[in-house]
């Protein structure tokens, strides 16, 4: 990969996503996450039409950098149900709720509104709120991809945002997924294996995988994901 080109895809990611930290170089670090992402995609025989539209995926989960999923206290009611939907509250249950990150998190990703997350413990759904390059979410998640890794995630969920361990949930996560029965249907509908998709459809099927497969691909919640995603791919895919 050229280093040069690769620096000026960041500049222009940056401008795109969130300020990073602005005590640490974000062009730098930006470069080499997205350099490590690649090349542990690579590793696990991705197509670079995949491996361009993971990391356009993680550009709008994290702005490439692994973290916790940030609170909405400051985002507007009607924008949190579009991502959550939350028709059983009103809008000032809506606006209390949403100034407590703990509180809302625990909420939103309870066992009863979100069975298959695996949260069945108190605060539970704080605890293992998004983290890492794409926000994996959900102590059973967190359980599952820390097994495969050798990471006790579900003990340490804060060791989803070091860059090696996020670099390996993120693959394991979406080589699970994509090569799960319901992921091969998804590329299926798309038009062939995953590794053989175009980088539209790529990035369609990534945006359905990290939104979650339970979601049918012209879902709202997918295309929402697929649209903001969509701003980064052509620039990843030109230097990678």
């Amino acid at each position: 990969m050229n280093k040069t080109a690769l620096i000026v895809l960041v500049v222009a990611l940056v401008l795109i996503a969130k300020p990073l930290n602005k005590n640490k170089n974000p062009k730098m670090e930006g470069a080499d996450n997205i350099r490590i992402m690649n090349d542990e995609l690579k590793k696990l025989g991705l197509s670079r039409n995949l491996r361009a539209s993971i990391l356009a995926v993680v550009g709008k989960e994290s702005g490439f950098r692994p973290k916790w999923e940030i609170g909405y206290k400051n985002t507007d009611n009607a924008r949190i149900r579009q991502v959550f939907n939350l028709p059983e509250l009103s809008d000032a249950q809506l606006t209390q709720l949403k100034k407590s990150d703990r509180d809302f998190f625990n909420y939103v990703y309870s066992n009863e509104r979100k069975p298959d997350l695996g949260n069945t413990q108190p605060g539970d759904g704080f605890n293992f709120r998004g983290s890492g390059f794409n926000q994996l979410t959900g102590r059973e998640n967190y359980r599952r991809i820390g097994k495969k890794i050798g990471v006790d995630l579900e003990n340490n969920p804060e060791l989803n945002n070091t860059i090696n361990v996020a670099t390996k949930s993120l693959g394991q996560f979406f080589i699970d997924s994509l090569q799960s029965e319901r992921g091969r249907k998804k590329a299926q509908e798309l038009g062939g294996q995953y590794n053989d998709l175009g980088l539209l459809d790529s990035l369609k099927l990534a945006a359905n995988v990290n939104a979650g497969l339970g979601n049918k691909l012209d879902s709202a919640k997918v295309e929402n994901a697929f649209t903001r995603a969509k701003k980064f791919i052509y620039q990843i895919a030109d230097v990678i």
